[in-house]
Parts: C-alpha cells; structure tokens; sequence
C-alpha cells in the first residue's frame, strides 16, 4: 500500500503506510493526490495520538514493528526503536506501561500533557480548554462519551487534527474543493493558536526525560509530524 505524506510546499511524497495504523484508507488508491495526502497525515495525527494518549500494549507494538511502518518513519527521517512484539516479552510491555505511568501520570510526573499547564496556567480546564473546546464545536467534533480526557490533553487535540484532516480527504473526494480548503484554513488556524505553542518545548522535555527508546521516537515523531504539517499548510509561528 503507498500513501502520501508531506514533503514540501506543493510536493508530495509517496511513502508505504501500515493499513491498519492508517485507519479510514482504503485499498483502492485514490486518484486524487490531496485527498491522499489527507489521508496519510490523518493517520499520522491518530498514529502520535495513540502513542500519547495510553501505554502501547502487544497489538499497536506488532504494528509498529511491520517493515510498511519503518519505511513510513524512514520516510520521515525518523528511525523507531525496535520493540518487542511477542507473547513471552511481557516484562518488556511492563516496563512501558510504567514509563507510560511515570512520565505522565503519577504524582511528580514530568510531563502534565495538557495545553493550559503547558501555556503556563497552572491548572487544568483553564482558559486553553475553553479555547479548544469552542474549537471543538464549531467544527462539529465531539468527545467519545467513554472518553475521560480533558479536552486540552495532548492526545484529544491531535485526534481533532486527524479528524479535520479526514474530512478534508472526504470533500476532496466529493468534488467539494471549497469545504476541503476550509478545513485546511481550520486545521491551520488550530495548529498556529494552539498546538504550535507548545509542542515543541514538550517534545524537547519528553525527549529529555525519557529513559525508554520508545518515548524518545515518541519525541521525535511528535515534533516532525507537527512541524512538518505546518510548514505543509503554512502554518508557522
């Protein structure tokens, strides 16, 4: 399977991609190259959102672990760490889940992934919530009702980013150029007031802090996959 992924202004570059990482592609290769390249950087958004949002368990390690997804992070001049990916390396999902635990989670934790402790205002549901919140509504985008995040959390504003960029996909296909660019100019806007802001310092302490390889590719893929999509879009600071 080949996708898209940014390269440049007004380039694409055509990678391989992991079917079943880069949810919502189909088999059937799209014939147009700016829905394509939706749908490669939405999978990317939900890609980095999983990696933040919980510990890996054996399936999202065995996906990671297939040469389509190596190729992919090659791609984007990133080199993954090998993991484990078998039934007898349990000790080794241990050891993540409580990395996972100790950076992000538990009392003293290093990283507070959260745009309103990250923008440095000391507190959670602050005015950065209500921001991506009202960010949220008006593009339509509504939490998971499991779901147990603050709004702000790191891993739901990424996967408002992969939901924008899988509309965009949609209205290119559907002959809708129009309502795809006005998603373009939403997920700019979003990536400038928001993820812009902070992600880079955060990425630079995750990198810092973190004593597995896993987390430092985590690092790495965040800022690359956010920075390059800015430049894609134009988006810069």
């Amino acid at each position: 399977m080949i996708c898209c992924a940014p390269k440049g202004a007004g380039e694409i570059e055509r990678i391989p991609c992991p079917l079943s990482i880069f949810q919502g592609m189909t088999e059937e290769i799209t014939v147009n190259p700016k829905a394509e390249a939706a749908r490669a950087r939405a999978g990317l958004y939900r890609l980095v959102s999983r990696m933040v949002a919980q510990e890996p368990d054996e399936a999202f390690l065995k996906e990671l672990n297939t040469p389509a997804f190596r190729e992919t992070a090659t791609g984007l001049g990133l080199s993954p760490p090998a993991v484990p990916a078998s039934p007898d390396a349990q000790s080794a999902y241990d050891a993540l889940a409580e990395e996972f635990a100790r950076l992000f989670i538990l009392p003293g934790a290093p990283l507070h992934p959260y745009e309103s402790v990250q923008r440095g205002e000391g507190q959670l549901w602050g005015e950065a919530t209500a921001a991506v919140r009202q960010a949220y509504q008006e593009a339509g985008f509504t939490l998971h009702p499991e779901t147990n995040m603050v709004p702000d959390h790191l891993g739901v504003e990424l996967e408002f980013m992969a939901h924008l960029t899988a509309l965009e996909a949609e209205r290119w296909e559907g002959g809708s150029p129009s309502e795809a660019e006005a998603l373009r100019e939403r997920q700019k806007a979003f990536l400038r007031e928001h993820l812009l802001a902070w992600i880079v310092a955060f990425a630079h302490t995750l990198k810092a802090e973190a004593s597995h390889p896993y987390y430092s590719f985590l690092a790495d893929l965040l800022e690359t996959v956010l920075e390059s999509d800015a430049y894609f879009l134009g988006a810069t600071l």
